[in-house]
Order: C-alpha cells, then structure tokens, then sequence
C-alpha cells in the first residue's frame, strides 16, 4: 500500500524532478528484506529508482539515540507451540470454550518478539479485529474482563505446557 507521495519540482507549473514514495508492504512469515526489495525493484522495472528500508531514530528516556531498519518481519508460530496449546487451554477455564488460532490482519510487536529474536509469541486481546487499529477504536468492558481474566490465568497453565512438553 502506498501510505505517501511526495514530489519536488521547480515550480507549481514544471514536471517534478523527483517522486518519493513511502509503501507499507507487510512481510509473510520466512520472507526476506532482499527479497521484498527485489520485488519493489521488479514491479519498478526499468525506471530509476532508489530503494530503501527507513531507519528509525528516536532518543531513549535517557537521551541515548536509538537506531534501526523499520523492518518488521512476519511470523508464526505453530499450532504445536506449547504456548499456542496453553492459550487455547486458557480460553477453555476462562470462557468455557477453546477459542480459534488464526492470524491477525494487522502488525502487533511481535514482529520483534518473534519475527526478530524467535520468542513463541501470540497475539490476544480485547475488542474486535476489525476495530483495531482505527479511528475511533474502541473496547467493550466485557471484552476487558474477559481478557483480564485470560491474561491471569495463562502463565500458570503456560508452565504446566512447559513442564509436560520436557517431560
């Protein structure tokens, strides 16, 4: 998706010299950054272009500047994963039935928890898929108490996971 434009010209009636364009291309799990930047440059063809990966900087509390690639890999954890299993035990104390695995449409932090270091990472929270990451988002309280309920209940059966996946 193509989330902005920007071209430099001389002047309002003159033909820009230069065209920026930011696009927001979400990873699939085992893709690559070379890979994604082959396809930008395929789909560009023969057009002369530039293609890069932003790097994000932004000083720390303490002042310290951060850096790093705006590269946010896609992931996912199998169903086996013993936190995937412990989730889904989870939602069967706390709402009386197993809840579904899928995926999200949208990019959480995972995409550093598991897409960048490999830490078993899942994705739960309150509210509705289609309203997050919207104007106007908003949650039910119901939604919060189940969640809160979920979210007390799952590092202990996520041990009990562990401790029956060593055995």
């Amino acid at each position: 998706t193509v989330t902005d434009i920007r071209s430099e010209e001389a002047s309002d009636n003159s033909v820009p010299d230069l065209c920026r364009i930011r696009i927001d291309r979400r990873f699939c799990p085992q893709e690559t950054e070379d890979e994604l930047i082959a396809e930008i440059r395929r789909i560009a063809g023969e057009n002369d272009c530039k293609i890069k990966v932003p790097i994000y900087r932004q000083k720390s509390h303490t002042g310290v500047l951060m850096e790093g690639k705006k590269y946010f890999p896609g992931w996912l954890v199998d169903e086996e994963d013993p936190l995937v299993i412990a989730a889904r035990k989870t939602t069967a104390v706390t709402r009386g039935k197993q809840s579904p695995v899928g995926t999200w449409r949208f990019s959480t932090n995972g995409v550093s928890t598991m897409g960048r270091h490999g830490i078993p990472t899942i994705g739960f929270g309150p509210g509705r898929e289609e309203m997050a990451h919207r104007p106007n988002e908003r949650v039910r309280i119901s939604d919060l108490t189940a969640a809160h309920l979920f979210y007390a209940h799952l590092p202990g059966i996520y041990l009990e996971e562990l401790s029956f996946a060593t055995e």
